[in-house]
């Protein structure tokens, strides 16, 4: 295969979000720094070209933004649930944020975490002997009735079901001002 990459920033990305908008198969491609990059399929060529590259406001320093679970809809807006990533006594630490999409092209993110969100997912051991001091990485999420149910790995060791109340999720987002 070849590299994809958004002409802005120069960096390749793994962390993809699929989705389906108006027939055709689109990824957000990356949600990195305060730059939201996303690509359509371009049939006739079987690939896929840069089409929106928006940005916005992360209301907090020190950590990146990378990719997060599938969207899903709520209050008429698309939420996923990214992970940071940041370095603290030269390892690694991955926690979760929400990150909120406008449903339509160009896809604007209209609202992000505060900061990661404040879960106590506490284990027996931490791995010091790895690259990271602790991880919690999003697999996927369903919103169940009022509650947000987020799949995450853990520690490269486990699986986390975490439970967020919808309205103390929409508490924790700084949503842009329209």
């Amino acid at each position: 295969g070849r590299f994809l990459k958004c002409e802005t920033p120069q960096k390749v990305e793994k962390n993809w979000i699929w989705f389906e908008f108006g027939g055709q198969e689109w990824i957000s491609y990356s949600i990195w720094r305060n730059r939201h990059c996303v690509m359509v399929k371009d049939d006739s060529m079987n690939l896929f070209r840069q089409r929106y590259d928006t940005e916005f406001l992360v209301p907090w320093k020190g950590a990146e933004l990378r990719g997060g679970t599938p969207f899903v809809e709520a209050d008429g807006l698309w939420f996923s649930f990214a992970h940071t990533r940041y370095v603290a006594d030269r390892k690694a630490i991955y926690e979760v944020t929400p990150i909120v999409v406008e449903p339509n092209p160009p896809f604007r993110v209209v609202g992000v975490g505060r900061g990661p969100l404040p879960l106590d997912l506490s284990t027996g051991f931490l791995r010091s002997d790895k690259w990271f001091l602790y991880i919690t990485f999003p697999l996927g999420a369903i919103l169940d009735q009022d509650n947000w149910i987020i799949s995450a790995g853990h520690n490269d060791w486990d699986v986390k079901l975490i439970k967020v109340p919808h309205k103390e999720l929409k508490r924790w987002i700084a949503f842009a001002k329209q």
